[in-house]
């Protein structure tokens, strides 16, 4: 009698339990009703409440919780197709994409051709960058299954084709949709509008318009469903095809309707679209209204009015665009307008702004603007070299552990990368503890990466900071930082000082003027040193010159003079270390030294990676030297 009556007493409890969550439930105490749940489970091990706990769970933004608690109740019904599904989207949400795409693969296994993991699978390679697997999947779809297919399978496959430049494929599959699915109605407009710019592509104008004017019967916006991204579209490719005066139907219409280009992307292409119709009073009056509904303090309004003043001085009106600029020079002088964060942007943003005043010949403006900037980015550069070259030398005098240099590196990698996989993946508000993966870490390396964290906390809690850049990011260890007391590190050795400035110090906030792809950057630097001469300025131009070479052949001699850490420390490249015989006189224990500045008497004898990196000083110095 004892089992029955112990069965009894478990189902009155579960019974009782699940009553609780309910009322917890209805005065939206949420987390109680989890933890109540959870206890019921623990005392009576329903399958059923795995399914409950999964589904509150992702309702309550747990995903991991969810993804864990799915994994408990398919343990048990191994078959619930629904469940898996269900489990692998949450992975797609968690990023683990590899997950994701191995959940579906099985259950298209177990069922071919299931509409929605196609779908799932076709979006997440896409999303990878294999737009490729994901044509073969829907063509796959399209072929084998046309019993599962739908328009939606279409509208995908039409946009990998689009995307990829198929524009002839493109217009077979929505010619072939239109007999088979169409037959008995009309073509969706959006599938009409795809076709459309595809003929535009193709340069069947005639087409094309006959598609496209299709969507002037329908209004931006209609019962709730909006038609914004169609005409945009349109805009977008009718202007590229320099069908200039088309597409003004169209971005009239989406002018008439208010409060829709709220993206700074969407109003600009539509502005753009009328200057290149040369309908300037239009866009001009865009830009008016745009500066009026913003604040001074929106980072979107100086962008905004260089825009405006860069089209009066395109116009030739030279004067309104003076006045524009005088404008925000005395907002900016009285601190009314917000930068960007990013050291990059902002000074992308005065770069624009000096070449509207060099458009419109105002030389002094011109160099009053961009010196200011240009001077404290080398003060920056000079700064990086001096942590760079600090570090190099710690790294390899010996004075600090070799495990605890090349765990300050991991975290300089961790902090640009985003984090160490897995790092930062609990959620400290969940129920369960279980859903964390196992740290795989040998305990030396653990040990290692926790004194790290431990320096860089109390380092940043000291409020220590090398560099004008400030530091890596924030990670998840909890250590022992003394309660978060600032904690004073000058009774470390130097050589530690020295590698921990060299990790909290954020050098990627710095733009690297010499690199190929920031031309803007370069030529910029060049016109300012030009029009210093010109101006009678020749020390300030010659100080700029000598500073930028030193810094330009500091960036040409170093793998990655923005940063202080490199392959040959880390376990991705070990094994060719140890193939690689010790040179005389060579660093060969993975430190810094391994990827520092080469000694002159060595870079004669350095192979090819040197010669390479000497043309480029000499490049570079070459394309700054007047």
């Amino acid at each position: 009698m004892a089992k029955p009556l112990l069965v009894c007493k478990c189902v009155a409890w579960s019974a009782y339990s699940a009553a609780t969550a309910e009322h917890h439930i209805s005065t939206y105490n949420h987390r109680v009703s989890l933890q109540t749940r959870h206890t019921c489970l623990v005392t009576v091990q329903d399958v059923g409440l795995w399914h409950k706990l999964a589904t509150m769970s992702a309702e309550q933004g747990y995903i991991r919780q969810a993804v864990y608690c799915w994994s408990k109740f398919l343990s048990k019904e191994r078959d619930d197709f629904e469940a898996r599904f269900t489990r692998a989207q949450l992975y797609g949400v968690l990023r683990e994409g590899w997950k994701a795409k191995g959940q579906f693969q099985q259950l298209l296994g177990k069922e071919p051709g299931h509409p929605e993991v196609v779908k799932e699978l076709a979006r997440l390679y896409n999303e990878d960058g294999d737009p490729s697997t994901a044509i073969e999947l829907l063509e796959t779809q399209l072929r084998d299954h046309y019993d599962k297919l739908d328009l939606t399978h279409i509208n995908m496959l039409a946009d990998l084709y689009i995307n990829l430049g198929h524009h002839d494929n493109a217009v077979k599959l929505v010619n072939r949709t239109e007999e088979v699915f169409c037959s008995q109605g009309d073509l969706p407009i959006d599938l009409q509008v795809r076709r459309g710019t595809c003929y535009l592509n193709m340069g069947d104008q005639a087409s094309a318009v006959a598609d496209l004017q299709q969507l002037l019967d329908h209004p931006v916006v209609e019962d709730e469903v909006s038609y914004l991204d169609l005409y945009l579209l349109v805009v977008e490719q009718a202007c590229k095809a320099g069908l200039d005066k088309f597409a003004v139907a169209y971005m009239d219409k989406i002018r008439a309707t208010p409060g829709l280009l709220e993206d700074v992307k969407d109003w600009q292409l539509v502005i753009d679209g009328y200057c290149r119709a040369d309908k300037h009073d239009v866009a001009i009056e865009m830009y008016k209204q745009k500066l009026a509904e913003l604040a001074q303090q929106d980072e979107r309004y100086f962008p905004t009015v260089l825009a405006l003043a860069r089209l009066y001085a395109g116009i030739g009106q030279k004067s309104a665009a003076t006045e524009l600029l005088s404008q925000l020079d005395n907002q900016l002088s009285q601190g009314d307008i917000t930068l960007p964060d990013a050291r990059g942007v902002q000074l992308s943003l005065f770069i624009a702004k000096g070449s509207i005043h060099l458009e419109l010949g105002q030389k002094e403006d011109f160099a009053a603007c961009l010196l200011p900037h240009y001077s404290t980015l080398l003060q920056l550069a000079e700064n990086n070299a001096a942590i760079v070259k600090a570090a190099n030398q710690a790294s390899s005098s010996g004075a600090v552990p070799k495990e605890l240099v090349l765990a300050l590196k991991r975290r300089k990698m961790y902090a640009r990368k985003g984090g160490r996989k897995g790092e930062g993946a609990a959620e400290t508000e969940s129920v369960f503890q279980g859903y964390v993966s196992r740290d795989r870490r040998k305990k030396h390396v653990a040990e290692a990466d926790q004194a790290a964290e431990l320096l860089l906390r109390r380092a940043r809690a000291a409020g220590i900071r090398s560099g004008a850049v400030s530091g890596a990011e924030d990670t998840d260890f909890e250590g022992d930082d003394d309660q978060g007391q600032p904690q004073d590190l000058g009774d470390l050795p130097a050589e530690l000082q020295a590698l921990v400035a060299a990790v909290t110090a954020d050098q990627h906030e710095i733009p690297d003027m010499f690199n190929p792809e920031n031309t803007q950057l370069y030529g910029s630097l060049c016109d300012l040193v030009h029009v210093l001469l010109e101006l009678g300025q020749n020390s300030e131009a010659e100080s700029l010159l000598k500073r930028a070479q030193a810094v330009s052949a500091f960036s040409a001699s170093s793998k990655d003079a923005m940063a202080w850490w490199g392959p040959s420390g880390l376990a991705g490249n070990r094994a060719s270390a140890k193939k690689a015989k010790p040179q005389p006189g060579a660093a060969s224990d993975g430190n810094v030294s391994d990827w520092a500045p080469a000694a002159p008497a060595a870079a004669a004898a350095a192979g090819p990676a040197a010669a390479d990196r000497r043309e480029h000083v000499r490049k570079a110095r070459e394309g700054i030297r007047l």
